[in-house]
């Protein structure tokens, strides 16, 4: 839904919440997940995540 939309809602319901502020904030969480993105990363590449410590009995 496009932001000017948005806006128009929000007022409805009597939010002061315009355009501006919207991108901003959405601009701001797409700098923030993508950080988080590339930390989960880095943690799954980490192959001593997957090594299997234990070993199993397999029934045959």
């Amino acid at each position: 839904m496009p932001l000017y939309r948005k806006e128009s809602l929000f007022k409805q319901y009597g939010i002061a919440l315009n355009r501006k502020n919207m991108a901003n904030r959405m601009l701001k969480s797409r700098d923030q997940l993508t950080a988080l993105y590339h930390g989960c990363g880095d943690l799954c590449s980490n192959e001593a995540l997957f090594r299997q410590t234990r070993q199993f009995k397999y029934l045959k």
